[in-house]
């Protein structure tokens, strides 16, 4: 949708399923708040910030038993998983960062990265080095974009400043929250705002209706994104490729798409992390 908005389709879209939301097993399906008020908020958190922790597996005749989509085949995934750890998921995100998108920040160029909750905490916690205490307590909220610059040899991100923010990201706002190296695309109480309403879809069992579902949140998620999408990447080349998770193939159907944007690597030397 975003590079339609910008009028330019000829940008390349790389899809895989390397970038899919993790797989909660027999989980899959079910409303959020229920499977809370079943085991307990201590419970759900484990399953959805611990690194090591694994729902009980989805059966091959379960009704989104992801087997029975051919597009598995067309990947060649013998072994569908029917649970997932969210080291499993770090373990294959990082596999695709090595070998497509690494490539190209080296050769300076920028890519947007459009994925899940759980491959893209795997693969911040491998950009930033970011410590397991530290990772359990991050939140990714959706639908803000995340910038990251990075040094073309060493691969490591360059801290950015508020003064090395561009303009055009500022008019939309730039927030940064540790302990990420980069920078939200928006308005940091808004930023806020939407990672605790991230809690009360989960977590608030005084509320029992499904925000995710409504037109009007749908339409929030689609303007906010376009909104910082236009404002960044409205330059003539500003990218050499769009790598997205392949929603269809998703572990989970309804989860929606966060994504991560990764600005122009510097080659500068004189600005790169000592």
């Amino acid at each position: 949708m975003m590079i339609q908005e910008l009028e330019q389709e000829w940008v390349l879209v790389h899809p895989t399923w390397k970038l899919n939301e993790q797989q909660y097993g027999a989980l899959v399906g079910k409303n959020k708040k229920e499977i809370v008020s079943q085991y307990g908020r201590e419970r759900v958190e484990i399953w959805r910030h611990a690194w090591n922790s694994k729902c009980s597996p989805m059966s091959p005749d379960h009704k989104h038993w992801p087997g029975d989509d051919k597009r598995y085949k067309m990947y060649g995934l013998d072994n569908v998983p029917s649970s997932e750890t969210l080291t499993e998921v770090a373990d294959r995100a990082l596999e695709y960062w090595k070998e497509a998108i690494v490539p190209q920040i080296k050769q300076g160029k920028s890519v947007l990265i459009v994925a899940h909750r759980q491959s893209l905490r795997g693969l911040l916690k491998h950009v930033d080095d970011i410590p397991m205490e530290d990772l359990v307590k991050l939140e990714i909220p959706r639908a803000y974009p995340l910038v990251y610059r990075f040094d073309t040899e060493t691969l490591k991100p360059v801290p950015i400043r508020e003064k090395d923010i561009p303009p055009a990201s500022l008019a939309v706002g730039a927030c940064k929250q540790r302990p990420l190296s980069g920078y939200y695309l928006g308005d940091p109480m808004d930023i806020d705002k939407a990672i605790e309403q991230e809690h009360r879809q989960v977590y608030d069992l005084s509320v029992w209706d499904d925000v995710e579902e409504h037109p009007e949140y749908l339409q929030r998620l689609y303007d906010r994104w376009t909104k910082a999408m236009l404002r960044t990447f409205s330059g003539p080349n500003w990218a050499s490729g769009v790598v997205q998770n392949d929603n269809p193939l998703s572990w989970s159907k309804n989860d929606k798409e966060l994504g991560i944007s990764v600005e122009k690597s510097l080659k500068d030397k004189s600005i790169a992390p000592k």
